[in-house]
């Protein structure tokens, strides 16, 4: 997806505890500091960051508690019923949103960033809140999501017992 072979990363890259960490750390930091981050679809973002803390023995798998702005929810909250897909390449055309190289992590933020105002211009009554209460109000968002889908899910055969995870931002 991000044209990044094996062969690549273990010619160029570090090792992955050290990325982990790294990572960890820059996070961590703009949460203490107060500063949202804006991720999209961040419960698979958060989820593997957690795994991969855990795996390394790294604050026991947790971030300090932050705020997470996550366009991909917001848009299933604002906009229920949407036909069709709602990955980044699309949404940033549906809405106009600048997107050059997608699935490259500086283009993919700032797609992310821009999806985000143009939301919150289209949506003030929802999303004219704080970072903190948004964030929250999208916990519970998610957790509804998740619900309904899992709801949907088991109306077709065979999918009668799906159970769906709702916790956002990490799915344990």
């Amino acid at each position: 997806m991000h044209g990044v072979t094996t062969e690549y990363a273990r010619a160029h890259g570090q090792p992955a505890q050290q990325v982990v960490w790294e990572l960890a750390g820059a996070i961590g930091s703009l949460f203490l500091d107060g500063v949202p981050v804006i991720a999209f679809n961040a419960a698979y973002d958060f989820s593997v960051l957690h795994h991969e803390m855990k795996r390394y023995s790294i604050a026991n798998g947790e971030l300090p508690g932050g705020c997470i702005l996550d366009p991909y929810i917001i848009h299933k909250h604002v906009i229920p019923r949407k036909r069709g897909n709602r990955k980044l390449e699309t949404l940033a055309v549906e809405h106009k949103v600048q997107l050059d190289n997608a699935h490259t992590s500086k283009d993919d933020a700032l797609a992310a960033e821009r999806l985000l105002v143009k939301l919150t211009e289209r949506f003030p009554a929802v999303l004219d809140v704080d970072a903190a209460a948004l964030h929250e109000q999208q916990v519970q968002w998610a957790a509804q999501q998740a619900a309904d889908f899992q709801a949907w899910l088991r109306t077709k055969p065979g999918k009668e017992n799906e159970v769906i995870d709702g916790r956002w931002p990490v799915r344990r």
